[in-house]
């Protein structure tokens, strides 16, 4: 790294400027690569542009057919996709052609990732050019990109005819509107070439491997599903600001692809996937795909089971299918890690059969308990009554803080802990309130939606499927998140009941106090992220003030700049907060970029490796041991609720 006279790193040393350079512009030209190393000829970067842009001349020629009513607009969509379709596929079949002259393309030659790529091409067409220009696909992935980027082209004609992108700019006239259509083409042309050429490198990759090759297709299904909104969402006067908002996110793709806030495809359904498992279905992250996917089907048995049980009018029956699954659910019926000839490894196998048969003699009991408590419960109990039990379970939650801060030698982290190693063995007390919690919570659901009261006028259990989805969130969150719940439940109902009573919020009554539960489930995680995000951006940048080693040049003036755009960082920092994506440092200074969502997780193989090496050593001979103290730790409530 160089330095400066100052003795301090310069911001962005060499290597870091040269790989920004090439690879943003790689990034937002969609995999044009004008930089490229090596002996090449000066018709490549000219076939590059060609590639490029050769998608918007189709489009253009049909937009200008369509405008001018000599061909309809449908046709018109027809004959550009069909054109861009054949001539794509064509230039692939030409390089998979040539590619077999050759044993090894330029794309997959193993290189060191600190070198930059270097080409020695002597003509565009010999089979090295076009393993440059085409990169390596196979027929089928080939035949699939090129109709996707068929259908990208062919939908675009209609959002992009002049008349149309009039109407959402009619104040604008022809300038504005032949701004938005450069624009637009040059963002599709960027999101396509990553089909009908090659792969474009994207500053989001969440996995080194793409083993379903469906992530180089992101770009193309970020373009359709905005074209696509566009064209078929209702043509009403409250849809316009949609519509037009749907423009302006098409318009500036290439930024925030560039940026890599938007994630990939595979990560995106996964991310969604566990969004809704843990704040709909009130699951857990889980530590891998598989796993997650498993658990997400697995849980939509408790709303579903309710809503049939409730349809047949057999709700105590629900009830009590839904406690047992509940709890069944929140169970870790698996043993990740397992000890065989000696050595620890990492399969995955049932628990042993008395711990088994003792969970679903336990989760009979529970089910029975909440049927017997939903058929019992009595018309005449009052919101006041139910108040009070959420009232007694919110002091219940509190004595179990206060026993858990009881143990640590610090209260809350912050103040000095006086007690502290005399009552540190109160690991027993702890672990009765925190045992007996989930199945008074449990009773008190059951008591909730058995409940059908005047004065506590909400629905009862599971009215509809949405209903049933939030009620048997809360059949599960009791067991894995008994003290959050407790709190969340504590508040849902006086909050609601006090609202209701207000001139012109009856409309809450419709709304059931399991959604307002996970409502405030949710407030108070993004909260927790948005006070964790702070407090990593004060810590770097007071790291930035105070290491001599992290001082670069230009600090104090990125700094006075973070300071007077904080309410830039703030948006950052609840943006990323929002969508559960961290915050990332831009090239390691204080510059905050939202970072994409991706699923958050923790992989079951921390700690393992197949590497011969001292770290390997120590860690087989600390785990075995290490896990009964953690165990025995986590449950005397030494690290908090379990």
């Amino acid at each position: 790294m160089q330095s400066t006279r100052s003795g301090t790193a310069p911001a962005l040393n060499e290597y870091k400027v040269r790989f920004l350079r090439r690879r943003i512009l790689q990034t937002i030209f969609g995999g044009v690569d004008p930089l490229v190393k090596g002996t090449i000829p000066a018709s490549i970067h000219v076939i590059q542009i060609v590639l490029l842009v050769y998608p918007a001349i189709i489009g253009t020629i049909f937009v200008i057919l369509a405008q001018f009513s000599i061909l309809s607009v449908w046709l018109s969509q027809i004959l550009a996709g069909v054109l861009l379709f054949m001539t794509s596929f064509l230039l692939r079949m030409w390089s998979l052609r040539a590619s077999r002259k050759i044993s090894i393309l330029p794309e997959i030659t193993i290189r060191n990732l600190a070198e930059d790529d270097e080409y020695d091409i002597d003509s565009p067409t010999s089979p090295e050019g076009l393993g440059f220009l085409f990169g390596s696909k196979t027929l089928l992935l080939s035949l699939i990109h090129c109709f996707i980027a068929a259908l990208v082209v062919g939908f675009s004609i209609g959002m992009l005819v002049p008349s149309h992108l009039l109407w959402h700019f009619p104040s604008s006239g022809m300038g504005g509107v032949i701004v938005s259509y450069i624009i637009s083409w040059f963002s599709i042309c960027t999101g396509i070439y990553c089909v009908t050429t090659k792969e474009t490198p994207e500053p989001n990759q969440f996995k080194t491997h793409d083993g379903l090759k469906i992530n180089s297709v992101t770009r193309p299904v970020y373009l359709l599903a905005i074209i696509i909104f566009d064209l078929y969402s209702p043509k009403e006067s409250n849809w316009i600001p949609a519509q037009i908002a749907a423009l302006i996110f098409l318009m500036v793709l290439p930024a925030l692809w560039t940026i890599g806030i938007l994630p990939e495809l595979e990560v995106l359904i996964i991310w969604l996937v566990e969004q809704l498992n843990i704040f709909v279905l009130g699951g857990t992250a889980s530590a891998s795909d598989v796993r997650l996917l498993i658990n997400f089907f697995v849980g939509l048995l408790i709303p579903c089971l309710l809503f049939i049980f409730k349809y047949v009018n057999l709700p105590a029956i629900g009830a009590a299918t839904s406690a047992c699954l509940g709890y069944l659910l929140s169970r870790d019926l698996f043993r990740r890690v397992s000890r065989r000839n000696g050595k620890w490894i990492g399969v995955v196998r049932l628990n042993s059969r008395s711990s088994i048969i003792a969970d679903i003699i336990l989760s009979i009991i529970i089910g029975a308990a909440s049927g017997v408590i939903y058929a019992l419960a009595s018309p005449m109990l009052t919101a006041g009554a139910i108040a009070a039990l959420e009232i007694i379970s919110a002091l219940w939650g509190i004595v179990i803080v206060i026993t858990i801060q009881l143990q640590r030698p610090f209260l809350f982290n912050f103040i000095r802990n006086p007690f502290f190693p005399k009552l540190a063995n109160m690991g027993k007390l702890f672990f009765v309130f925190d045992a007996i919690l989930p199945f008074y919570l449990t009773a008190c659901i059951s008591l909730w939606f058995g409940n059908v009261g005047s004065e506590f006028p909400w629905n009862p259990i599971a009215t509809t499927f949405w209903g049933s989805l939030w009620i048997g969130r809360l059949y599960r969150c009791v067991w894995h998140r008994s003290l959050e719940t407790s709190f969340e439940m504590a508040i849902a109902v006086p909050l609601l009941m006090a609202l209701s009573m207000q001139s012109g919020m009856m409309w809450l009554m419709s709304i059931s106090p399991a959604l307002f539960v996970a409502m405030i489930a949710w407030i108070w995680s993004r909260s927790i992220d948005v006070c964790g995000k702070l407090y990593f951006v004060t810590v770097f940048v007071g790291s930035t003030l105070t290491n001599k080693k992290l001082k670069f040049d230009y600090m104090k003036l990125v700094l006075s700049i973070e300071f007077i755009m904080f309410p830039i960082v703030m948006f950052v920092i609840l943006l990323s907060a929002i969508i559960a994506s961290p915050i990332i440092p831009f090239l390691g200074l204080p510059i905050f970029l939202c970072g994409y969502p991706r699923p958050s997780r923790q992989l079951p193989t921390t700690g393992q490796t197949f590497s011969a090496s001292s770290d390997t050593v120590l860690y087989r001979q600390m785990v075995p041991r290490l896990i009964p103290v953690l165990e025995e730790k986590i449950r005397t409530g030494f690290f908090g609720s379990a």
